[in-house]
Order: C-alpha cells, then sequence, then structure tokens
C-alpha cells in the first residue's frame, strides 16, 4: 500500500515539477557523459603508455 501512495503522491507532484525534473535528470546525464568522458581518456592514455 505504501508504495501505491508513494506513487501517486509523485505522480501528483510530478505535475507541478516536471521541468526542474527534466533540469535534474539532463544535469546528471551530462555529469556521467562527463565523468565517462575522463575514464575513457585515462584508460587510453594507460593502455597507450604501457
Amino acid at each position: 500500500m505504501y508504495i501505491f501512495k508513494y506513487i501517486f503522491k509523485c505522480a501528483s507532484t510530478m505535475n507541478h515539477n516536471t521541468q526542474s525534473i527534466y533540469t535534474i535528470n539532463s544535469h546528471l546525464f551530462l555529469v556521467r557523459i562527463h565523468y565517462l568522458y575522463i575514464f575513457l581518456y585515462f584508460l587510453t592514455q594507460s593502455l597507450l603508455h604501457s
């Protein structure tokens, strides 16, 4: 029952916060891509130098 109440609450608040949720998600996505790029960069550097 808790889960359904939680989902309903999320759905009702999402109408107000849809824009902010989208911006937060896109920001996190960009941060993840950035770290992935850095990780791949260091990985290729270490492979090239070994």
